[in-house]
């Protein structure tokens, strides 16, 4: 709470608690634009350490998000698609962006 306190995320009121800081549409978009950014950066990394075994993998996780899709089963939909975020992540083996987006 502390982290996110002083990334001014949430407030702490006087009697301890936390409330979210509310934020704007404009802050929406610019956190966005940097999150994309910054996966651009993973998967340019991702791609440099590909091995078939990685790519095996990304497959499958991609033919799982399709099919699940035309089933339409969010919950898989959204386990498989994490999934697939967090392989790249760990292929990329950018630790500085991995640990930002992961705290």
């Amino acid at each position: 709470m502390q982290r996110l306190e002083v990334v001014e995320l949430v407030v702490r009121n006087s009697n301890g608690t936390f409330n979210v800081t509310p934020i704007s549409i404009k802050e929406v978009k610019e956190l966005c634009i940097m999150r994309s950014k910054l996966e651009g950066i993973l998967i340019r990394d991702a791609i440099n350490n590909l091995t078939d075994e990685s790519i095996e993998y990304l497959s499958y996780l991609t033919k799982m998000v399709q099919f699940t899709s035309r089933l339409e089963n969010y919950k898989d939909i959204d386990d498989f698609g994490g999934k697939f975020h967090n392989a790249i992540y760990t292929i990329s083996n950018n630790t500085t962006v991995v640990k930002k987006f992961s705290n």
